[in-house]
């Protein structure tokens, strides 16, 4: 027969096991309309582009031990000159994240992206501009250049 300290021991184990696994599968449905703002409002201030995507699908089991973000009906479209061009569009994109790495200030820590039934359309204009160079220049690099000519 086992002793009440290791009952009482096992018992509160148990429960935290159950509350963590019930806290990973909810997690998720909470900050889910949350997170879908934030991923359009963040790409589209980052991007010369338009990102849209049907739905978004977060899982903390799927790949475990990484957080798992999975786009679905992702389309990447292009503004001003490229504005009828679609750069990417995927069925889904599936990108696991270092859980750690989302409460960083450094950046996240992508294991790995997965592209399903991808479409990628590169054009490049007689002027030698492209389609795909769709980051915005960072305000910081663009201040320490102005800083340079000035000297």
């Amino acid at each position: 027969m086992m002793n009440k300290g290791l009952k009482k021991g096992l018992k509160i184990t148990g429960v935290t096991v159950a509350v963590i696994l019930v806290f990973m599968l909810v997690l998720p449905f909470m900050f889910k309309d949350k997170v879908i703002t934030i991923v359009k409002k963040e790409a589209n201030e980052m991007l010369n582009a338009k990102l849209d995507f049907e739905s978004l699908d977060i899982s903390l089991f799927s790949h475990f031990p990484s957080a798992s973000i999975e786009l679905n009906g992702l389309t990447l479209s292009g503004i001003d000159d490229f504005e009828n061009d679609t750069l990417v569009s995927a069925e889904s994109i599936d990108v696991a994240v270092n859980v750690m790495s989302l409460f960083s200030d450094k950046g996240f820590d992508v294991n790995y992206v997965v592209l399903d039934k991808p479409s990628i359309k590169a054009v490049k204009l007689a002027d030698g501009r492209v389609n795909w160079d769709i980051m915005k220049p960072d305000t910081a690099d663009v201040e320490e250049e102005k800083t340079v000519e000035v000297e």
